[in-house]
């Protein structure tokens, strides 16, 4: 523990490159050793090798809510350059529900694409004529299609 204390101060001052080949060396000889997992992820500047780090502790930790705030954070920071380039191009904004969310945790959103799915899903099956119209089409097209094939 009093090396970890150690490491602890070289990352306070700022000598990260020590702290690293230290830390690497303990996380190797007890790789179960979370703190020394934590302290890496601190110590890294590599945004790489923060997120291995991070992705280790959730190995061994998986209900460790630190650990994966800190990643999806860093996945959302990942992604929001592209964020503001795609919803400029689909024209939509957060607000009216026409845009890819980047920025949000992939669980999240996930569960809000299923639900828009379902929302439009739903929507489209209370106009039975339509759902009547796109059946009758694609039954139309598939005996066209076999027709063809003859």
């Amino acid at each position: 523990m009093a090396d970890l204390e150690l490491i602890r101060r070289l990352v306070q001052v700022g000598d990260f490159d020590t702290a690293v080949e230290s830390l690497e060396k303990i996380v190797l000889e007890e790789p179960q050793n979370l703190e020394a997992w934590r302290m890496l992820a601190d110590a890294y500047q590599d945004e790489k090798e923060k997120v291995r780090c991070l992705r280790q502790i959730l190995i061994l930790s998986p209900q460790d809510e630190a650990a994966t705030q800190r990643l999806e954070e860093m996945e959302a920071e990942q992604a929001h350059p592209y964020e503001a380039a795609l919803g400029g191009l689909r024209g939509g904004s957060q607000e009216d529900g026409d845009y890819l969310a980047l920025s949000e945790p992939p669980k999240k959103a996930k569960a809000n694409a299923i639900a828009r799915g379902k929302d439009l899903v739903a929507g489209f099956l209370e106009d039975d004529k339509k759902f009547i119209a796109l059946v009758a089409a694609l039954v139309v097209l598939i005996i066209v299609t076999v027709i063809g094939m003859l």
